[in-house]
């Protein structure tokens, strides 16, 4: 008795101890002036703010793992989530993302040297719990077991979207045919979309998750429809911000497929374009006619959108694929009918749908290099420009975003572009900046 009291009394002091230390470091946080910090200095405190939080996202676990624990023990005990979420006085939704890290590092254990050490955030935790849940379940053991230690050390030396572009791609390796298929049907079953009033705003609010089938054919329908609707022109409604933009015009093409009578009080009638939706799948040919190999290439149009390769077959079997023929550079040479023109000469100063489809295939985002501003926030650029007897050719064509196409017409920067669509851009100091074909920047 003695004895348990002893060890209680000890417990409570060790806890008592560790409280005040921690509320020492918080009163050093609130006395931290900002206001007389330089940026250098600004830089530093940053820099040990970054490792405090990793250090606390790295004891949430613990505590969400303890809790598990706790909870399993005691069937009358409340669920992790419940208690961390009273305790900290946040939303339960908050509190569930601390428990969901605890389950990926039982999961993955190399990531619990990471835990120790405050080398890898809770964002990388997150990262990791994501691609393991993309997996089917009875095969999520084989792949940590294959796979935990590079994803730890990566954990440790990378950034988080470093982290998802290496787990993903680990992922996509690890997963044969049959996977692909199991996912898909999962994917499927989990088709949701909630639609709610902000009470705050009052706006309407939607969010959901799409199945990449459907949401290839979703995606590509907002596009036509907003090019259909605003190629002539920007309503006043318009934002100046591009991205703002994008998603100003989104929202008013998907008012305008759903809604009716024509004046429905949000800008926009009746849709313009009717046409079934159409949907672009560039994929070489040996993938095409005899399954994956070393240099396989297949893109949906949309990053980050995946389907197997026998959906892929199925739906060039009906119709629903535009083919797109391009050469050994990833040059395209043809776009659906062999009629449809890639070069328009002086004809015309804006660019066809034709020449948009070659460039979206050529070009995922901005063709400066290091820009990774989206296709869909760019714009055709002619290289030799309209006002000095430029042709709207293909050749004479790439997509830039607003900041670049502002610095090419008004700061002096000079692009030339090869047969082969390699680019050489000159900065006004003489700096020189290159890419090598389309097909290179696919890698």
């Amino acid at each position: 008795m003695s004895t348990n009291g002893t060890a209680g009394s000890t417990a409570a002091s060790g806890l008592d101890e560790l409280l005040a230390q921690l509320g020492s470091v918080a009163d050093v946080l609130a006395r931290v002036d900002v206001s007389v910090l330089d940026r250098a200095g600004c830089e530093q405190v940053v820099t040990a703010l970054s490792v405090v939080r990793r250090r606390l996202d790295g004891c949430d676990v613990r505590l969400a793992r303890r809790l598990t624990d706790l909870a399993a023990a005691d069937p009358a005990a409340p669920p992790p989530e419940q208690t961390i979420a009273a305790a900290s006085r946040t939303d339960t939704r908050t509190a569930a993302r601390t428990a969901g890290r605890s389950r990926t590092v039982a999961k993955v254990p190399e990531l619990g040297e990471q835990l120790e050490l405050g080398t890898a955030s809770g964002e990388h935790f997150d990262v990791v719990g994501q691609v393991l849940a993309r997996l089917h379940p009875e095969r999520r053991d084989e792949f940590s077991a294959s796979h935990g230690a590079t994803l730890a050390l990566a954990a440790a030396t990378s950034t988080p979207d470093e982290l998802r572009r290496l787990a993903v791609a680990l992922a996509t390796a690890f997963e044969d045919e049959t996977d692909r298929e199991a996912r898909l049907r999962r994917q499927q079953r989990a088709n949701r979309l909630r639609a709610w009033v902000d009470r705050v705003t009052g706006m309407v609010r939607l969010s959901g998750e799409i199945d990449p089938e459907r949401g290839q054919a979703l995606l590509r329908r907002l596009r036509d429809e907003v090019e259909a609707r605003f190629h002539g022109g920007l309503p006043d409604t318009a934002p100046d911000d591009p991205g703002e933009r994008h998603d100003h015009l989104q929202a008013l093409a998907l008012c305008g497929l759903l809604l009716e009578p024509p004046d429905n009080g949000c800008g926009c009638g009746r849709s313009t374009s009717a046409r079934r939706p159409e949907t672009i799948t560039v994929i070489d040919i040996d993938t095409f006619r005899a399954g994956q190999h070393a240099d396989s290439y297949v893109h949906l149009g949309i990053d980050g959108l995946e389907l197997p390769l026998d959906t892929v077959r199925r739906r060039a079997a009906m119709g629903d694929i535009v083919p797109v023929w391009v050469d050994t550079d990833g040059v395209v040479v043809q776009v659906g009918d062999p009629a449809a023109a890639l070069d328009l000469g002086r004809s015309t100063r804006l660019a066809n749908r034709t020449q948009r489809r070659a460039l979206r295939v050529m070009y995922a985002c901005c063709a400066i290099p290091g820009c990774r501003v989206a296709f869909d926030h760019c714009q055709p650029h002619h290289i030799i420009w309209w006002r000095q007897g430029g042709r709207t050719d293909l050749s004479n064509l790439l997509p830039l975003c607003s900041r670049h196409h502002h610095l090419v017409h008004e700061s002096g920067w000079i692009l030339s572009m090869a047969a082969n669509r390699s680019l050489t851009v000159t900065l006004p100091d003489g700096t020189i900046m290159r890419t090598g074909p389309p097909r290179s920047q696919r890698r």
